[in-house]
């Protein structure tokens, strides 16, 4: 059995307790630190890329493995960055972890596995990896029997298989989430056993080339942002009067709670964005009839397991921290449509819907 594996490590306490039990398992670990984001491209953030290396480079020191670090920041730019502001001066709401896993992290890990010839690739996520059913997939690359599939992290509050649904099927195989079945207070106990010197660091939160700068202060940048209008709609979705004005319409999602004309007034709920008036849209109550829905158009699909294996009712995902719904669904061209069993709150264009067989993830694609 091949026992080198490549693991990025990030700098967080998930990736460095994974690479310490890949370690402890007999495995030869080389770490690997991704270099996605500077300052260079005029673009102005608060990325600790810095900090978060140093940090990767003491726990690879500790664990006495090799580390190396590779620039992708320029294919970083081009699928998350130039994405994200694409997405957002569109009108729609971007992921850019989704991007990054799909296009940079993954395969870059990869290509560094595949140079000398290691088997293995592993990451932090708290994701698991299983088989299949019965029969054959399309292509015939494995009985359904013994092909991977992904599955939900054990710890519900932090499975991350949402942000990995666009991955190549192809890579499963030779994947490894170590910490996919543990919680994590486990995974912190973990790090205070193996002496790692990020045991009580912080989980990061949010965009992580973006920090503590305000989304809106990171869009104008590179988006020319417009003042205009914020319009009250009725129960039958009509503008009734006009509730104050907003900075730029970009900088907002369906569903985001706002204060429109300043602190304890009443709170204001997006519902829509028309970005030829330059108008918000509001409702005044959080379950707005504006605000819920019972379908959703999802283009772009891609499929984890063959579409056959997919049963008729599976649970549908339409954003990270969603909670489920059970849903149908049906081809529409290239398209899916997806009828919720009950009505879902700010179904948002841009973000991702992923469906489960259970804790299978099948696929996903982007709402429109």
């Amino acid at each position: 059995m091949n026992k080198k594996v490549f693991i990025g490590l990030s700098g967080g306490v998930d990736s460095a307790v994974s690479a310490a039990l890949l370690q402890a398992a007999g495995f030869e670990v080389h770490a690997v630190f991704l270099k996605n984001w500077s300052e260079s491209k005029n673009l102005k953030g608060e990325c600790a890329w810095r900090d978060e290396r140093r940090m990767a480079l003491r726990v690879a020191a500790q664990l006495g493995i090799t580390f190396r670090t590779l620039d992708y920041e320029e294919r970083f730019q081009r699928e998350v960055i130039d994405y994200l502001f694409h997405e957002y001066a569109a009108g729609r709401t971007p992921n850019p972890d989704v991007m990054c896993n799909k296009y940079v992290k993954f395969d870059a890990l990869f290509a560094s596995a595949d140079r000398v010839g290691a088997e293995w690739v592993a990451t932090g996520h708290y994701a698991r990896l299983g088989t299949g059913s019965t029969g054959t997939d399309p292509e015939g690359i494995c009985p359904r029997s013994t092909c991977p599939r992904l599955l939900k992290g054990a710890d519900k509050n932090k499975d991350q298989s949402y942000f990995l649904h666009q991955l190549n099927p192809e890579y499963l195989s030779r994947l490894k989430f170590p910490v996919g079945e543990m919680t994590k207070p486990e995974v912190r106990a973990l790090a205070k056993k193996f002496n790692l010197p990020n045991a009580d660091k912080e989980d990061s939160v949010g965009i992580c080339f973006v920090g503590e700068v305000p989304l809106g202060d990171f869009l104008k940048q590179k988006i020319k942002m417009r003042p205009g209008p914020v319009m009250l709609i009725d129960e039958n979705g009509l503008p009734v009067r006009n509730v104050g004005e907003h900075s730029g319409l970009e900088q907002f999602t369906i569903g985001q709670r706002h204060g429109f004309g300043g602190g304890g007034g009443t709170p204001y709920f997006v519902v829509a964005k028309n970005l030829k008036t330059n108008t918000l849209l509001v409702a005044d109550r959080t379950d707005h009839p504006a605000l819920m829905g019972t379908t959703c158009r999802v283009s772009n699909p891609h499929f984890l397991s063959p579409l056959e294996d997919w049963p008729s009712m599976c649970e549908v995902k339409i954003r990270y921290r969603h909670e489920g719904v059970s849903s149908t669904w049906n081809r529409d061209g290239e398209d899916f449509i997806l009828k919720f069993s009950k009505s879902q709150r700010a179904v948002t264009s841009g973000q991702f819907a992923v469906l489960y067989d259970n804790d299978v993830c099948l696929g996903g694609g982007v709402i429109v």
